[in-house]
């Protein structure tokens, strides 16, 4: 191999500028567009003073490492800068010695050895970050690992720990490896039994052995150099005529002769180089080993295994990610046109009719005891009621006194319902603090007053006067009661729509947006027309609730038809009480037709609940939400919709779609052409 030869080899920065600028291309579309690429990784081990060091300087051209034994790992960052001519340093945060250093620090590459030199004063996995930005470089990540000791260097507990360290940054297989060692006999090899251990078919190691003029001075004969070159039985280096690729032989200056000037060491490189050619020629080399001879091509191969990355990984999967994003622009667009096509009024109204009947019939759904709205979610139990809407407060009788019940014992109390169910478990409970809370307190002026007088000529029409009793007790302690039950019923009807909203599909989550799955309009989508569909229900109910307390409050609160319903049906309470004097028998009826007429009332209440709420809305619900629905105008619809400002947004998403697609084509026309470049200029 010749001096021409040699400079075949080049370093990052001697590589043809195009390459970097077409990397950077690629990789800033790839940042812009947030696709995230797996960095390559190169971890560089061996024993300590093997030149491991020297050999991530020669490929960065610069002298940066501890010139002393590393103790923890460096990671060096590389990553493509544009505005970097020259490279930029920067040591990160270090988490080991977070006390010194708590802080990133810039630091110029003359004081770089330095400033890793007072850092690698502990061993520890914890790694120093070094991140290196360079407009001529690719992103990829040097680790320089702690140098594994001999049996006889330090302590076996410092051994053990140092191994363990390069064992963790090399067992990821997406790393390369790169095992630098001191070229000796190949019986005498040890890193490759290292190597073994995480790679043991070397598909991603690359062997360098050192100071390979310390075994080719003892040669004297071609003969001897072919035997060496020919490899050891763990690595052979010649297989079916052609040479390992992966084994090179170098000769770097190792320890106090790295602390010299940069300029000073890549003259000493390209001497050692020089020097080392001129002896493999004199003793007639096999000329086939002329790219495994020195750092630089070393460096070389890193650099094709960095390339072939990105060429054949990293590449393909940006430009699909590129493609991916278009297509789904694409989509979007035509989603949102379809939309603004979508508003002419009929397709309002169909779309109108369309929601409102899933919505109508998911209520329906809660309505008859069906589980679609989730009970173990939005059902309640009876503690849970009364915690939750003042319409629960605890129950008051008509001197607004609290009733006192154990709503414990209330069937279904603890179970979390809603719709039907809680309707039926207000009625027991309605039931319950009616039976058991509500009684008649008649005085004896009352029993006087309701009788009419004192004359002996004149019988006491006893049956009236227990009526008239009955009846003006009713009015005045049940018409709360019926109040305070309806209020009760309107809360958990209210409470159903609202579950409606949380309901998938069919709620109010997206407002804020068009549906741009299918390219349809759902009403879900715009609030002020999915609010009117709620006032309508809230009103049915509302209207609903207030005919209900009507009808309730009416019954037997007719002293007439009580004295119809007393002498007809209830003769045994006028039998018993006969022999008694008109004030008690008077008494004693008033207080035995109340119970009857209680027990009558709370069986008449809570069958007109039933019928005229329940009933109704299972009945009627649909009917009459949809009947209001088609009797909106044309106008109507289009404000409830907000067609003007739907119109607006929805020209607004294209406008946005449009800059995307129009972005997506030229990243990926940009990144085609720079990935040509790219893929062309390694082959140069």
């Amino acid at each position: 191999m010749s001096d021409s030869a040699a400079k075949k080899n080049v370093t990052p920065g001697e590589l043809p500028p195009e390459l970097f600028e077409s990397f950077s291309t690629i990789r800033s579309i790839a940042r812009t567009s947030n696709c995230e690429f797996a960095v390559p990784e190169v971890v560089f081990l061996g024993r300590c003073g093997s030149g491991k060091s020297s050999l991530i300087e020669t490929f960065l051209g610069h002298i940066m490492l501890p010139t002393e034994s590393t103790l923890r790992p460096v990671e060096i960052r590389m990553v493509n800068n544009r505005d970097c001519e020259t490279p930029r340093v920067t040591i990160l945060r270090d988490f080991a010695l977070s006390d010194a250093f708590p802080e990133e620090v810039d630091v110029p590459l003359t004081d770089l050895q330095k400033v890793l030199q007072s850092r690698n004063t502990v061993r520890t996995a914890e790694p120093i970050r070094v991140l290196y930005e360079s407009k001529y470089c690719m992103d990829m990540t040097l680790y320089d690992t702690p140098g594994l000791l001999h049996p006889t260097e330090g302590s076996g507990e410092e051994a053990e720990v140092t191994e363990d360290i390069v064992l963790a940054l090399a067992k990821p297989t997406n790393r390369l490896l790169v095992c630098v060692e001191e070229a000796c006999d190949w019986g005498l090899v040890e890193g490759i039994d290292f190597v073994n251990r995480v790679d043991p078919r070397h598909e991603r190691t690359v062997f360098v052995f050192n100071k390979m003029s310390n075994i080719v001075n003892k040669f004297s004969s071609a003969n001897e150099l072919g035997a060496f070159l020919r490899g050891g039985t763990q690595l052979p280096l010649i297989r079916n005529g052609r040479v390992n690729d992966k084994v090179f032989f170098t000769n770097m200056p190792t320890g106090v002769g790295r602390s010299e000037k940069p300029s000073i060491f890549k003259r000493k490189i390209a001497s050692l180089l020089t020097a080392q050619i001129q002896s493999l020629e004199a003793l007639q080399y096999d000329s086939r080993f002329e790219n495994s001879i020195g750092a630089l091509a070393v460096q070389k191969r890193i650099l094709l295994w960095v390339w072939n990355r990105y060429q054949n990984d990293v590449l393909p999967a940006i430009i699909h990610y590129l493609h991916v994003i278009l297509q789904d622009a694409e989509k979007c667009k035509t989603d949102f046109e379809s939309q603004l096509e979508s508003v002419a009024p009929q397709d309002l109204r169909e779309n109108a009719s369309l929601f409102t009947s899933s919505w109508v019939d998911n209520m329906s759904a809660m309505l008859n005891r069906s589980l679609v709205g989730k009970p173990s979610l939005n059902g309640q139990t009876l503690a849970e009621e009364c915690a939750g809407d003042d319409a629960f407060a605890a129950w008051t009788d008509a001197n607004m006194e609290r009733i006192e019940i154990d709503r414990s014992k209330i069937p279904g109390a603890q179970e979390k319902l809603y719709g039907a169910a809680q309707f039926e478990r207000l009625m027991k409970e309605f039931r319950t603090v009616v039976s058991k809370s509500v009684s008649i307190d008649v005085s004896t002026d009352e029993v006087a007053t309701a009788l009419g007088g004192t004359r002996s000529d004149i019988a006491p029409d006893v049956a009236w006067a227990a009526c008239n009793l009955v009846q003006q007790k009713c009015s005045f302690l049940f018409p709360p009661l019926v109040k305070q039950l309806v209020a009760r019923a309107k809360a958990i009807f209210m409470q159903i729509g609202e579950i409606a909203d949380r309901l998938p599909g069919h709620g109010w989550a997206d407002v804020d947006r068009p549906d741009a799955e299918n390219g349809t309009i759902e009403a879900e989508a715009y609030p002020h027309f999915t609010m009117e569909v709620k006032s309508m229900y809230y009103d049915l109910v509302d209207k609903l609730c207030k005919q209900c307390v009507e009808r309730c409050t009416q019954e037997f609160f007719d002293a007439k038809v009580l004295n119809f319903e007393l002498r007809n049906n209830y003769t045994d309470l006028m039998d018993s009480s006969k022999s008694s004097s008109p004030n008690k028998f008077t008494l004693q009826l008033t207080k035995a037709l109340f119970e009857k007429v209680k027990e009558r009332f709370m069986q008449n209440v809570t069958l007109t609940c039933y019928d005229m709420l329940l009933v109704t809305l299972q009945t009627k619900l649909s009917s009459v939400i949809l009947a209001r629905i088609a009797h909106i105008t044309d106008k109507q619809l289009e404000e409830l919709f907000e067609v003007s400002v739907l119109k607006q947004r929805l020209q607004s998403s294209i406008a946005k779609y449009d800059g995307i697609i129009e972005e997506s084509n030229r990243n990926h026309k940009d990144i085609i052409a720079a990935a040509v470049v790219f893929s062309h200029v390694n082959g140069q």
